[in-house]
């Protein structure tokens, strides 16, 4: 997030110095009277939410941000701000990407994906469940996977795994049939997320053993010693065992 005085006028701050008024609360609500568009662009503006001042940038120069309108809506919806989003949706042409709802996704911010959903039609693509599911927002993925056709493809799980999430790799496991690559092991190995890696040995050991090996894999992941791995992980002695095979 930008710092408050980063967008307020000097002259406000320097007064309300001058009157020990220089809190955040009190600097905002002056500034607001003032029109200090000309610091900012568009694209600023609307990522860190700010819509007084995308409808100020935007009214006083309606053709000049034509090039940076759609990564404004991309990254108003990225950063939550659904006010944003609406305001360029009803008052612009440009549109936004696939990005808007890829990243909308990616930080769990359902209701902007509902909303692009309803009213857009860029759509998303499969980064969509994979960014949601990499950091854990499940409600996200579920409502994707019953609303969305893009589907999602093992970066999914195997992203989830790096961050420990066990809740959403489980409903993936589930629902869903993209599955996780041996990356998955190795990175909730690298992470110390055990209870994931555990589950992955138990309920997907195809994948976890691979098309060369978790021996093989594991050594060029930069696990040469096998033996010393599995000394303080046990669970992984049988994918050596079927790495032989």
């Amino acid at each position: 997030m930008v710092a408050v005085t980063e967008y307020i006028s000097p002259a406000v701050v320097a007064v309300c110095g001058r009157f020990n008024a220089a809190n955040d609360f009190v600097l905002e609500h002056v500034n607001a009277y003032f029109d200090v568009s000309p610091q900012w662009n568009l694209l600023r503006a609307a990522l860190t939410g700010h819509l007084h001042l995308v409808q100020r940038l935007s009214r006083r120069n309606p053709n000049k941000f034509q090039r940076c309108c759609e990564e404004a809506m991309d990254s108003a919806a990225e950063f939550g701000h659904l006010a944003v989003v609406q305001w360029l949706h009803f008052n612009r042409k440009e549109g936004c990407t696939t990005d808007a709802m890829d990243m909308a996704a990616c930080n769990g911010h359902l209701e902007i994906v509902k909303w692009l959903h309803a009213n857009r039609k860029e759509g998303c693509t499969s980064n969509a469940i994979d960014f949601a599911a990499q950091n854990g927002h499940l409600d996200v993925v579920k409502w994707l996977h019953l609303n969305r056709n893009e589907g999602a493809t093992h970066y999914a799980m195997d992203n989830a795994a790096t961050s420990g999430y066990l809740g959403v790799i489980e409903w993936l496991h589930a629902h869903r049939n993209e599955g996780c690559s041996q990356s998955a092991l190795i990175n909730a190995i690298n992470s110390g997320h055990d209870h994931v890696s555990k589950w992955l040995v138990l309920n997907r050991r195809m994948d976890c053993v691979g098309n060369i090996g978790f021996i093989e894999y594991a050594a060029r992941r930069g696990y040469w010693n096998v033996a010393a791995l599995t000394t303080n992980k046990p669970h992984l002695l049988e994918l050596i065992d079927a790495s032989r095979y």
